[in-house]
């Protein structure tokens, strides 16, 4: 979940394994954005006009969880940062990669229509009601992003944080200003079930964080209440059938997961294409001067706008079905084989 700041026009996500969010809380957020500027202490303290000795504390505690370096008495944000202008300038490149994805899964959706009559649930579901979640989801959003990862050249492994309380953490990480949107629109949240490999997975708009997507919520509400009482329900075909949700079973979350991967992998050529405009794109940023962001972090949040375009695209051209409030959701047997 995204993460804002009082005055809600400074927002932060994060991507990978780890939880910034429990040290980088919306009172600590400005402190990213002002070292850019200003990157000692004493500065930082007199842009926000805080007490020195809470900055002192506060920096110690972001330091401490490797989201800021601290070095010959300077603070160095390691995320990626952009302005509203910033922002604008990645936003038209995101648009124009987003239109070639869309170009691609629509010259693919004879093969995308093929694949989905070959798995099981097609005997009883609509291709239209999960086209949403199937393409968007599974291949636009996390097919995608595992993909590019697993490319390498143009979005490195997510760095490792060096967080005390967290040894595994390595995530990207990414602050805006200005509207919240500007995070991504879309996006997958994926809550581990009693059984091994099963979760239930809700794709669609966040909303935002003064205003979440009042369905998503209620969709994770009625999930805790399901699991609540020990014994209520005995197997994942149970789970789905009681929240009325779509079921995933191995073979077909794995076949499909397979063909997304495949298809993901050719519109990382898209990317590769665009190397050259994203290179020089980083190099105009102010982070990739005074922070330790990298070209990593720039793709992954450049991702999320991108599909997002191609998403609308796809929707505005009545190949994917947009669900009530934008929110689909399933019960889904993960094969293991993403990168994050």
């Amino acid at each position: 979940m995204p993460v804002s700041n009082a005055e809600h026009r400074l927002h932060a996500a994060m991507v990978g394994i780890g939880n910034p969010f429990r040290v980088l809380t919306p009172r600590r957020l400005p402190i990213l954005a002002a070292a850019l500027n200003t990157p000692t202490p004493v500065e930082i303290a007199a842009t926000l006009g805080i007490p020195s000795e809470r900055l002192d504390d506060d920096l110690a505690a972001l330091a401490s969880a490797g989201i800021v370096s601290l070095v010959d008495g300077c603070v160095h944000p390691l995320a990626l940062i952009a302005n509203a202008s910033e922002v604008a300038a990645a936003d038209r490149v995101a648009r124009g990669i987003g239109a070639q994805m869309a170009h691609i899964v629509e010259h693919a959706w004879p093969l995308i229509e093929a694949v989905w009559r070959s798995l099981t649930i097609a005997e009883h579901a609509s291709f239209a009601d999960l086209s949403f979640l199937l393409v968007g989801d599974r291949l636009l959003d996390v097919g995608l992003l595992d993909a590019l990862a697993r490319d390498g050249r143009l979005m490195p492994p997510a760095p490792p944080r060096n967080d005390v309380a967290d040894p595994l953490a390595r995530y990207y990480l990414y602050v805006i200003e200005g509207d919240e949107s500007a995070l991504g629109q879309y996006g997958q949240r994926s809550r581990p079930l009693p059984w091994e490999r099963w979760t239930h997975l809700t794709f669609g708009r966040y909303g935002t964080t003064e205003a979440p997507n009042p369905t998503r919520e209620q969709l994770d509400v009625e999930l805790r209440d399901a699991l609540r009482e020990p014994g209520r329900v005995e197997s994942p075909e149970a789970l789905a059938s009681l929240l009325g949700l779509p079921l995933f079973a191995a073979s077909d979350a794995q076949r499909w997961d397979e063909f997304a991967r495949a298809l993901a992998g050719e519109i990382v050529g898209v990317y590769r294409a665009e190397e050259r405009a994203l290179r020089d794109l980083f190099a105009s940023l102010r982070c990739a001067r005074t922070s330790l962001s990298t070209p990593g972090e720039l793709l992954c949040w450049l991702d999320h706008l991108a599909y997002a375009h191609a998403i609308d695209a796809l929707v505005a051209s009545g190949r994917i079905v947009m669900p009530p409030d934008a929110v689909a959701a399933a019960i889904w047997c993960e094969d293991g084989g993403g990168a994050f």
